[in-house]
């Protein structure tokens, strides 16, 4: 199975610099508008057959010109949302983003019972989102579209693909509607490439 991972276009929130993980959350700005049309054109020559977005409206409105020119439905499975954030949830500070990304950081290092103050910890993480991959993966397409997030698609594919030096990957942001791209099964997941489209 080919898994394009994309990250969701520019919100409010990005621009502000804050960790926004709640759902429904923000929509767009113009800016991530016209990142979402340009991702037609960037994914022009892959087959995608299924489209799926997280809980949070902004992956929906990524998604919905892709939708549109293929004439496929967006199918929303609550596990590709965000890293819940917790009592660091709309704060923008150095402190809190720092203790945000440690978090992160410490899963991708194999400290999965470490808790995001207030939120889940690894174990939840790896158990929701790798449900909703393997959700899509029994759905028996062979190019799926998955719209989520910065920090969750970073810490999944870090930790669940095997060509991929996790150390290597931690200070790696991935732009707004960056497509990281995997290919496998939910056993043995290979990194193909990655794509920045602005």
């Amino acid at each position: 199975m080919r898994l394009l991972l994309i990250r969701h276009a520019e919100t409010a929130s990005n621009v502000a610099g804050v960790i926004d993980t709640r759902a429904p959350g923000p929509g767009l700005t113009a800016v991530g508008q016209q990142q979402a049309h340009n991702l037609v054109a960037t994914l022009a020559g892959e087959r995608v057959e299924t489209i799926y977005v997280s809980s949070q409206v902004r992956t929906a409105l990524t998604a919905t010109p892709l939708a549109s020119s293929r004439s496929l439905p967006i199918v929303v499975l609550d596990g590709l949302r965000e890293i819940t954030a917790g009592s660091l949830e709309m704060k923008g500070d150095t402190n809190s983003t720092d203790s945000y990304l440690a978090t992160v950081h410490s899963w991708i290092g194999g400290a999965l019972s470490v808790r995001m103050p207030g939120g889940e910890d690894g174990h939840e993480f790896l158990h929701r989102y790798d449900s909703a991959v393997t959700e899509i993966f029994d759905s028996g397409c062979r190019v799926a579209a998955v719209f989520s997030h910065g920090c969750a698609i970073r810490a999944w594919a870090a930790i669940r693909t095997r060509n991929v030096d996790p150390v290597l990957d931690l200070d790696h942001d991935l732009d707004n509607t960056e497509v990281t791209v995997l290919e496998g099964s939910p056993t043995n997941w290979f990194l193909k490439s990655k794509t920045s489209t602005g």
